[in-house]
């Protein structure tokens, strides 16, 4: 409908867009909700002389209705890393900080074990050995069915036994 209305502006002489717009400077938001862009914005209608404000209104009402989810997202995301060393980092090293390396480590993964028996016994030994030979889907399946992630966090510091 912007397009169209921006399209109409810019191609109709003012008396044939004020005859074809029928638009009030209100929008519907995500929620089927109506809201107003401006006071009595239901009664101003849009014309060929304030279209262009219009338009402006109705983005910015559009993408400023999530501001607040938005914000929990950011929120959520600053208990991982600071925000403000975000423009530091690049999308993979973000995403290395937020859901870990990809590859799954095998002396990471030692580093971070806890045994109910020597970290020398004969089992341990031929359990690493083993776990040495998978692919690392293999890893990444078996650390999915033992912790419930498919992935060592970037930062293992707080779990080290």
């Amino acid at each position: 409908m912007l397009r169209d209305i921006r399209t109409h502006g810019e191609s109709l002489d003012p008396a044939a867009f004020n005859d074809v717009v029928e638009e009030k400077f209100s929008t519907y938001l995500s929620n089927g909700e109506v809201a107003e862009l401006c006071p009595d914005g239901a009664e101003k209608a849009v014309t060929h002389d304030n279209y262009k404000e219009w338009i402006d209104l109705v983005t910015k009402v559009r993408l400023s209705e999530a501001n607040k989810q938005i914000e929990w997202v950011k929120e959520g995301i600053n208990h991982i890393i600071d925000l403000k060393i975000l423009q530091f980092l690049t999308w993979e090293e973000l995403e290395v900080r937020a859901c870990g390396v990809k590859d799954v480590e095998t002396e990471k993964l030692k580093n971070i074990s806890l045994y109910n028996v020597d970290k020398d016994h004969a089992m341990i030994t031929m359990f690493w050995k083993m776990f040495e030979t998978f692919s690392q889907d293999e890893r990444r399946k078996y650390l999915k069915f033992v912790w419930g992630r498919t992935k060592i966090p970037a930062d293992c510091s707080g779990l080290r036994y």
